[in-house]
C-alpha cells in the first residue's frame, strides 16, 4: 500500500506499508497490521517513485534513483551479485546515468525468481510537461531572471516565447468572445 501525505508543515511524500508474511520478504516474521517500510536509505528529500512486490522479494525505486530491495535473494532475484537474503533493506548498484532528468519512463517489476527494471531517456509526456523539464534544466537556459526575494530562476529563451505566444493568442480569443457576445446584446436590442 502506497499513501502520500499531505501534511501543510512536510513536503507531500509517499510512504510504503506492508502487512502479512515477511519470512523471505522482509523481516522473518509475520506483521499483522500495515506497517511503514523505514529505512535510512531513504533520505529526507527522497520519495518513492515505483515499487513492486512478489512471493520472496522487494524493489523500491527513488526519485533519487536509488533501487532499493529486501527479501529472498537465493537467485539471485535482488541483482546485489550475491545469493545472500536481504532481511532489511539494501541498495542495489545501478548503472551511472548522465542527469537523473532524462530518466523519463521508469517501470520496475518483481517475479518470483527475477527481478526487472525498465528506465528510458525517451519521453512519453505531453508537451507542457516537457516543456517544463526542459525549463528546469539549467544547463540549457540561456535568461537569468532574479525575483524580489534574491532566488535566481533561469529560463530558456524559446519557453518564453512560446508561452508569450500563448497568452496572445487566448487574449485574441477572450476579445472574439466579448465582441460577440456584446453584437448578440445589440440585436436583441434591434427587435
Amino acid at each position: 500500500m502506497l499513501i502520500e501525505n499531505e501534511n501543510e508543515n512536510e513536503n507531500p511524500k509517499r510512504k510504503l506499508y506492508s502487512c502479512g508474511n515477511r519470512y523471505y520478504n522482509g523481516l522473518n516474521k509475520l506483521i499483522y497490521e500495515f506497517t511503514e517500510i523505514k529505512s535510512s536509505l531513504f533520505e529526507n528529500d527522497d520519495n518513492i517513485l515505483d515499487f513492486s512486490v512478489r512471493n520472496y522479494h522487494t524493489l523500491i525505486l527513488t526519485s533519487h534513483l536509488k533501487l532499493i530491495g529486501f527479501g529472498g535473494n537465493f537467485l539471485c532475484q535482488l541483482g546485489t551479485g550475491d545469493t545472500k537474503n536481504q532481511s532489511i533493506p539494501i541498495q542495489i548498484e545501478l548503472p551511472k546515468l548522465r542527469f537523473n532528468e532524462d530518466i523519463y519512463n521508469y517501470h520496475i517489476s518483481c517475479g518470483d525468481y527475477k527481478s526487472f527494471l525498465y528506465y528510458s531517456p525517451f519521453s512519453f509526456s505531453n508537451l507542457e510537461e516537457d516543456l517544463i523539464k526542459l525549463f528546469r534544466r539549467k544547463e540549457f537556459c540561456d535568461i537569468s531572471f532574479k525575483t524580489e526575494n534574491g532566488e535566481i530562476i533561469k529560463a530558456h529563451k524559446l519557453i518564453l516565447k512560446y508561452r508569450l505566444n500563448q497568452n496572445e493568442n487566448q487574449n485574441e480569443k477572450l476579445q472574439e468572445i466579448i465582441s460577440k457576445n456584446q453584437l448578440k446584446n445589440q440585436i436583441k436590442y434591434l427587435k
